[in-house]
């Protein structure tokens, strides 16, 4: 096991968990057709804005939630994730 170089701050915490509650519950089931249908995910990034996951590091006075770099990077590692859960791993 590899020694932490940081906890996660309450926040952080929490963006992670609400994006990868809403990746396993929204995009995990629609990724393939997605993809397949080269289709553009309105409905998807619709529900990230209103979770508040379209502005993670944006600052607070233009409507973000000024969550930091960390928190970001958390959230787009769980979507991505999500989406490409239907594809095999490109890595042994």
């Amino acid at each position: 096991m590899h020694p932490r170089l940081f906890d996660l701050t309450d926040a952080q915490a929490l963006v992670r968990d609400t994006a990868r509650s809403y990746a396993q519950k929204t995009l995990v089931p629609v990724a393939a057709r997605l993809d397949r249908e080269a289709a553009f995910p309105r409905e998807q990034l619709a529900g990230l804005a209103e979770l508040g996951l379209m502005g993670v590091n944006v600052p607070e006075r233009y409507g973000g939630a000024e969550a930091g770099a960390v928190a970001y990077v958390l959230a787009m590692m769980e979507i991505a994730q999500g989406l490409r859960l239907h594809r095999p791993s490109p890595w042994p």
